[in-house]
């Protein structure tokens, strides 16, 4: 049970593959700091035999997350550590991925809302991509988790009295949903004022961690706009709107005079 036997077992079992062998770590800048390099140590020391072709090892990461782990974990225990220095020393080749511009993002976007079924019909519009993009510029994975949290809300509103207003106005609930999945404070302040829902900004929303990129993404979508959110927001019209003609703006009217 020893690492050693570990390490003499895995060359085993890998000297008997006759085929090239690619191990895959996914995940690890998603870790505990303490963790990731413990993880990262292993693979290096025991699971990279030296006299083994055809045996590759990837392990795909954010840079940036990775990077932050080390230096927190090494920040006690050395002055000035370098962590770009020890992944250097990890990885024989490090490959940067580019990133998203906006075409290719678009694209992207576009081909996941083909695969949708049905759906597709209320998604393929230029203003639900634009959207989805301000939100997710740089995480393919957010964004297909993004679009299925979308394709439930609308599957959920279609049972409801607003679905007409909805199914209208895709993009904004779209937007909606990029708040409360990314910007859960700021999607309270919506809660509170749904009868102005372009005015949730505030002077020192750029300071808060959890706020980071809000300010921009309201901004860059402020053509796609409601006068009242909370249809959006509750799938639901006040009991008295069946009555009054116009009942969305009188209750706008109503509560800013």
């Amino acid at each position: 049970n020893s690492p050693e036997q570990f390490e003499i077992l895995f060359q085993k079992i890998v000297e008997k593959v006759n085929k090239r062998v690619v191990i895959v770590f996914d995940n690890i800048d998603r870790v505990q700091g303490d963790t990731a390099i413990k993880i990262l140590s292993t693979i290096k020391t025991f699971l990279d035999p030296k006299n083994i072709a055809g045996l590759t090892f990837i392990i795909p990461c954010d840079s940036d997350a990775i990077n932050n782990q080390i230096k927190s974990f090494y920040k006690d225990k050395a002055n000035n550590f370098d962590p770009s220095e020890y992944l250097r020393k990890l990885f024989n080749v490090i490959i940067w991925m580019p990133e998203f511009i906006e075409a290719d993002l678009h694209a992207f976007i576009k081909k996941i809302v083909e695969d949708t079924g049905e759906v597709k019909e209320l998604l393929r519009q230029d203003d639900v991509t634009f959207v989805i993009g301000s939100a997710f510029s740089n995480n393919p994975r957010e964004i297909k988790q993004f679009i299925n949290n979308l394709i439930s809300a609308l599957v959920l509103a279609s049972k409801t009295e607003v679905w007409d207003r909805i199914k209208d106005n895709v993009p904004y609930l779209a937007k909606i949903l990029v708040l409360k999945q990314k910007y859960p404070a700021a999607y309270q302040r919506l809660k509170d004022k749904w009868y102005d829902p372009e005015n949730i900004l505030e002077d020192n929303d750029k300071d808060k961690h959890e706020l980071k990129g809000f300010r921009e993404f309201m901004l860059k979508t402020l053509p796609i706009q409601v006068e009242n959110a909370k249809p959006f927001i509750y799938f639901k019209e006040p009991s008295i709107s069946d009555s009054l003609y116009d009942s969305s703006g009188l209750t706008v009217a109503l509560v800013n005079a």
